[in-house]
């Protein structure tokens, strides 16, 4: 959390967002448009940005992470300290039902 009653979200688009952060108490980090490294992932791990920093990584076991200040989003560390534990996790898929077999 960036500060006290304000979550942060990661957003790859041209900072059009459907949310308005003012009344959400969302903190929107467009892509700066500085570096292209917007997610990465192998048998190890699961990030998003890149360039400067990763601007949330979450280790394999899904538990442990670590966030600092990233030049894809132009973002601050979205973590109270850098190295944190999960306590909630949410994913989300998205999927064309027409390519369905």
């Amino acid at each position: 959390v960036a500060s006290e009653g304000t979550s942060t979200f990661l957003d790859e688009a041209d900072g059009a967002s459907d949310v308005d952060s003012g009344d959400v108490g969302l903190q929107v980090f467009p892509w700066s448009a500085k570096d292209p490294f917007f997610l990465f992932t192998d048998s190890e791990c699961l990030a998003m940005g890149g360039g400067s920093a990763f601007a949330l990584y979450v280790e394999k076991d899904l538990l442990h992470g670590m966030s600092e200040p990233c030049s894809t989003f132009d973002s601050q560390r979205l973590s109270a300290s850098q190295n944190f534990v999960v306590s909630d996790l949410e994913c989300w898929v998205f999927d064309d039902p027409s390519e369905v077999d």
